[in-house]
């Protein structure tokens, strides 16, 4: 704290002496503090002295520094432990730095600068000016959590300081387009005098805010510091930490045995899985992308698969928030009808072309050859795609690959054709393969070993 003296003065027979500034800083525990003051005076005199007098905060003792107007100090009392105290004189201004070593909650308190003689002189008053000097001690530990209480629904974020003086003081807040717009819900606080050391506590502060107001993820930054003066000043000390609050884990609902890939006719049993963290009974529905409820169901849904596919929404309602989750998943075709067949040019090249009917949604292929070296074409696979129904949608796929050198007296070779839906998800598509075996010679020469068909799987792949 600094405070300017305007007119204080001391008017005597050997000089008269002004107090312009007085300075107490505010100091970390363990760290350097300084305190400091500024005198005028218009005659120097050895027979002037200085007292300083400390007054500690927490049990009003007073200590006792006496020194000797120039300078030399003698420092009667030894529970302050190290200072250095120094005054120099630049054109009849004197200033005094009192530098304390290793500050602890001993320094903090009112410190009393006071002109004084070791012997009375003729009409002398004291000249005295103070100042409040301020310690802190940081906390050893900071922390921050967030919970969720569906059954008050209500969002808390508690910051925890351990070890902190004076008690803590909290800021909570969001950043927008870089200003800190602060949160203004209801804070308590908690202060706990440790047992161990009845100077220290244990703060605890905690915002609550309705869940409802909530509506995506949101950061929030909280700020924990000492409230050593009890202005916004204070958070020059802060702990800060962001607290991430992710709304799904708090509020969300979870589908359980829904999968995401399902073929027509498959019968689909759904769970609307509700949070674990009540116990209060939620209102659970389901409707379909139509806005139209199915009350039959509550938490499980039952339904078969059919294209078009519908989009199913579980909706879990509690007090103002409502909870909801969406169920579409995709429908394939139940089986392929594919069909294969190979022609032959006069280059010595197969073209084996594969096609499949009412199928949804477009098809992938690949081709298995053996002997794995037979000669082809490897990279380029073409494929022709027509749609031949709207709604539901339906395509007529094709795919073919060319093989060379190879004659149609030859049926030792084969190729394996796999054809699978082409999914843009992370399932994997080859789980709904359908697969033909061609073999390359004329089907006179392989008797039975011409197109076979089957719901291998991808061998050798």
């Amino acid at each position: 704290m600094k405070c300017n003296i305007l007119f204080i003065f001391l008017n005597t027979a050997l000089c008269k002496l002004y107090a312009l500034d007085i300075y107490c800083g505010t100091s970390k525990e363990g760290d350097i503090g300084k305190l400091s003051i500024v005198w005028e005076i218009q005659q120097n005199s050895k027979e002037m002295y200085i007292l300083y007098k400390y007054q500690n905060a927490q049990n009003s003792k007073v200590e006792y520094i006496f020194c000797e107007f120039w300078g030399f100090c003698d420092q009667t009392s030894k529970s302050l432990g190290p200072l250095n105290i120094s005054t120099h004189i630049i054109n009849k201004t004197v200033y005094t730095d009192v530098i304390i070593y290793n500050i602890t909650q001993y320094h903090m308190g009112k410190w009393t600068f006071e002109h004084d003689a070791k012997q009375p002189m003729m009409n002398v008053d004291s000249l005295e000016v103070s100042c409040d000097f301020k310690v802190y001690a940081s906390p050893k530990k900071v922390l921050c959590v967030h919970s969720f209480s569906l059954d008050s629904d209500v969002l808390t974020i508690t910051c925890t300081a351990n070890k902190i003086y004076p008690k803590a003081q909290c800021l909570f807040y969001n950043v927008t387009n870089k200003m800190p717009i602060f949160l203004d819900y209801e804070l308590s606080y908690r202060h706990i005098l440790m047992e161990e050391d009845e100077t220290y506590y244990t703060s605890n502060c905690t915002l609550s805010i309705a869940s409802p107001e909530i509506t995506k993820d949101i950061i929030v930054l909280a700020s924990v510091f000492p409230s050593v003066t009890g202005n916004i000043s204070d958070i020059q000390w802060a702990f800060n930490f962001t607290v991430n609050v992710n709304i799904e884990s708090c509020c969300g609902i979870q589908l359980v045995d829904c999968p995401l890939i399902v073929q027509e006719g498959q019968t689909i049993n759904c769970t609307c899985q509700l949070p674990s963290n009540t116990q209060t009974v939620f209102n659970v529905q389901w409707s379909t992308g139509l806005n139209r409820s199915l009350p039959n169901f509550t938490e499980t849904i039952s339904f078969t698969a059919k294209r078009p596919s519908i989009d199913y929404t579980c909706i879990a309602k509690l007090h103002k928030r409502s909870l909801s989750v969406k169920y579409q998943p995709v429908v394939l075709t139940s089986s392929y009808n594919m069909t294969c067949g190979k022609e032959y040019d006069q280059n010595n090249q197969i073209t084996i072309t594969c096609t499949s009917e009412r199928v949804y949604p477009k098809v992938k292929c690949h081709f298995v050859f053996s002997p794995a070296n037979l000669s082809h074409i490897e990279n380029y696979i073409s494929y022709h795609h027509e749609k031949t129904n709207v709604d539901p949608e339906y395509y007529t796929s094709q795919c073919s690959i060319k093989v060379e050198n190879v004659s149609n007296t030859d049926c030792l070779h084969n190729v394996t054709v796999y054809m699978y839906p082409d999914l843009n998800t992370t399932v994997d598509a080859r789980n709904y393969s359908t697969s033909s075996t061609i073999y390359l010679c004329e089907a006179s020469q392989s008797s039975d070993k011409d197109t076979c068909t089957g719901q291998d799987m991808f061998a050798g792949i």
